[in-house]
């Protein structure tokens, strides 16, 4: 039984997806764009697309940046926003909405408008996919600069490259000390230079 719902699932017309292959493909999107936007790129290599939308919020379970908590299950849990829909185009419409609102709600993106651009190429992205029913991609129009962002990581997926820089500014506090080492050294010679020149043109 297991082997002809694989097959079923394989003989998915292309552009026509069935609504749990929509989920699978709007969920891996973003997945993967939280994690390029957090720069956390390394965990899109955990996530279950190929499979099942239950496979892939399983794989979304154990990630720090609690997208399964946070976004997935609020959203996707419950459902409502799937009620008085009655084709997947429209359900997969309103999932995409839920998820770019979701998002774009986040203070530290408003305030940031290269990563509200590429929370637009996503929401591009998806509604393309809503359109036509091709894959959306794998999220490298999305990419994020490499940021440390393990300070942030429990805030969620909306917040997590928040203070992705906010370590930079301390590096700067060892050069400090260098002002003060040259003052005592070019001091005192300063002075003997003075009283020679004094000596000399008396």
């Amino acid at each position: 039984m297991g082997l002809l719902a694989g097959a079923a699932r394989a003989q998915t017309p292309l552009g026509q997806p069935s609504l749990d292959e929509s989920k699978v493909q709007v969920w891996c999107a973003t997945a993967r764009f939280v994690y390029e936007d957090a720069g956390r790129p390394n965990l899109k290599r955990t996530l279950r697309c190929d499979g099942s939308l239950a496979a892939l919020a399983a794989s979304l379970r154990p990630d720090s940046l609690r997208i399964y908590s946070v976004l997935y299950q609020p959203i996707e849990g419950k459902g409502k926003i799937y009620k008085g829909l009655k084709d997947n185009p429209a359900r997969v419409a309103a999932l995409v909405k839920a998820i770019i609102g979701k998002l774009k709600s986040s203070p530290a993106r408003q305030r940031d408008p290269a990563r509200l651009a590429r929370l637009q190429v996503l929401d591009k992205r998806l509604t393309d996919y809503v359109r036509t029913g091709l894959p959306p991609g794998n999220g490298r129009d999305d990419e994020a600069p490499t940021a440390d962002t393990s300070a942030s990581a429990a805030s969620g997926p909306a917040e997590a490259a928040e203070n992705g820089v906010s370590g930079a500014a301390p590096a700067r506090l060892g050069t400090a000390p260098a002002e003060p080492l040259l003052n005592r050294i070019f001091a005192p010679l300063a002075l003997i230079l003075s009283i020679l020149s004094l000596v000399l043109f008396a």
